[in-house]
């Protein structure tokens, strides 16, 4: 792909050669190498920052070679910013996590697996265990059965042949092998007792094993190592989706993430965030409610703070005493409040700007400066 790439040419007048079709059939192979640098750099990012986790100390990767934290030390690698060096290290440490969760799974599957096919031998073996006792017991049954009536049978032709002589000891009959015996008892023929003892399945014990959560945001790193799209394209969906909260469940983001998915390739960073962060504007109306007063509660605490430390660059003073925190406007209400003036053509936002009051300076006398006066 590379040796492809680097075939189209060096120089600008290279690239000036080139036909339509040319410039257009090469959009792709760059697109791919972009595509499976920045998964790569990734890959290493997320590698960087498992070698230089916090647990590690001062033995960490990062640390040894003079970095406080793996950000700078991606950051110094690949010459990006430390935002974008800082995005490329999360997404590279989800792939890894989301790739450990996955394999941690198919080893408690297989784990599960083995452990079902040995309760299932297990019981087998019980099984046949138990039906050569029931075969021995039955044997030991009919034998004690045949000898009883060989002696009975023994006892009335002694009777009858010598009525006044005690009747002699009867042979013993052959013993199988026995589990436990029950000794004679004296001045009686001693019939020996043949106790099997039943097989009683032993369960078998199985280790617990903790369940293994894949995290919700998977997908997104399949397609990012599949080259579907850009490590950025995945930090954006990531970014716009936001995180999870008492309402928005990860059930629920996995479903939008899904319906993302689809039309994610074809769009560009810019894209997949408002895609994303309208999808989750949808599936969360009441956290947008939420974080608007939140919103409008920072406002009114940052407004009395700069009331009370009389913080002049912070603060101007209007009509009637009144202090209007300009620097801590939101952009909603900036934009719209430019767009009044605008549209009420009493001049620019500069002359508006001009004509606002300004707060006044005191000099070291206590005297107004004159150069801070309010101009008229």
């Amino acid at each position: 792909m590379a040796a492809g790439v680097a075939a189209l040419g060096g120089s600008s007048a290279e690239f000036s050669g080139l036909s339509d079709a040319e410039v257009l059939a090469a959009r792709g192979p760059i697109a791919d190498l972009l595509r499976l640098s920045h998964t790569v750099a990734a890959l290493l990012a997320g590698t960087i920052a498992e070698r230089s986790r916090p647990q590690l100390g001062q033995s960490g990767l990062a640390a040894r070679h003079g970095y406080g934290n793996p950000t700078l030390m991606v950051q110094h690698a690949t010459g990006l910013s430390r935002i974008e060096a800082g995005r490329l290290l999360a997404i590279g440490v989800l792939m890894s996590e989301t790739e450990k969760a996955e394999r941690r799974a198919v080893e408690v599957r297989e784990a599960e697996r083995r452990a079902v096919r040995a309760t299932q031998a297990a019981a087998e073996a019980a099984a046949r265990e138990a039906a050569t006792a029931a075969d021995a017991q039955r044997e030991t049954e009919w034998q004690t059965a045949q000898w009883e009536a060989r002696e009975a049978d023994r006892a009335a032709v002694w009777a009858e042949l010598n009525p006044d002589q005690p009747l002699p000891d009867a042979p013993l009959r052959p013993v199988l092998p026995v589990v436990a015996a029950v000794p004679a008892v004296p001045a009686v023929p001693a019939v020996p007792v043949v106790l099997v003892a039943p097989v009683v399945p032993v369960p078998v014990l199985q280790p617990v094993l903790q369940p293994v959560i894949i995290p919700w945001q998977a997908p997104i790193m399949h397609a990012v190592a599949a080259g579907a799209f850009s490590p950025g394209v995945g930090d954006a969906l990531l970014r716009g989706l936001g995180t999870l909260d008492q309402a928005i469940t990860a059930d629920r983001l996995a479903s939008a993430l899904r319906v993302l998915l689809v039309d994610a390739p074809k769009m560009n960073t810019e894209q997949a965030f408002k895609r994303a962060r309208r999808l989750r504007d949808e599936l969360d109306a009441a956290g947008i409610l939420a974080r608007e007063k939140q919103a409008r509660r920072y406002d009114v605490v940052a407004l009395a703070s700069g009331r009370r430390h009389g913080d002049p660059a912070r603060t101007t003073t209007g009509g009637a005493g009144r202090n209007v925190d300009s620097n801590l406007r939101r952009p909603d209400q900036s934009a719209a409040w430019r767009g009044a003036v605008c549209r009420s053509g009493t001049g620019s936002v500069g002359e508006e700007r001009q004509r606002r009051p300004t707060h006044a300076r005191p000099d070291r006398r206590g005297f107004l400066h004159p150069t801070s006066q309010t101009r008229r």
